[in-house]
């Protein structure tokens, strides 16, 4: 079975003269790769809000008081697995878009983030990555 990964045709413009009033919520136990994904953004998209924990609770917590458009998630963390961190952030705002970005690239895994209708996104962290998350920001 052929793996497939997401790719999308960015309109930049497009993107840019977009006004989003909520916010991509990154979940990741690494501080380095939250800061890593924070300095792309900040870097080539400013204008998007974001917010960063380090752990599924705090997540789940956050989510429960700011609207999210999209959560970019760690697969490999404490407590629970970015899969079971979907399922729960989407019990608590069911439009937010989930992407897994992991450097877990095991078939069950991808399969289980399709099938829960989850983006899959394998690092290491790139800025191509990051115009991706973008695209499905700004995407209906």
């Amino acid at each position: 079975m052929r793996k497939r990964f997401l790719h999308f045709r960015v309109d930049f413009y497009a993107i840019l003269m977009s006004s989003a009033p909520s916010k991509i919520l990154v979940v990741d136990d690494s501080r380095v790769a939250r800061i890593a994904i924070k300095e792309i953004f900040k870097k080539n998209f400013p204008e998007i809000p974001i917010a960063d924990v380090g752990s599924p609770s705090e997540a789940i917590e956050l989510s429960k008081s700011e609207n999210f458009r999209l959560a970019s998630l760690d697969y490999n963390m404490p407590e629970m697995n970015g899969i079971e961190l979907g399922e729960e952030l989407r019990k608590i705002q069911p439009s937010m878009k989930i992407a897994i970005l992991t450097a877990n690239i095991q078939k069950t895994v991808f399969e289980r983030s399709e099938g829960y209708g989850f983006y899959f996104f394998k690092k290491p962290i790139q800025e191509e990555i990051i115009r991706n998350l973008v695209a499905l920001f700004h995407s209906p």
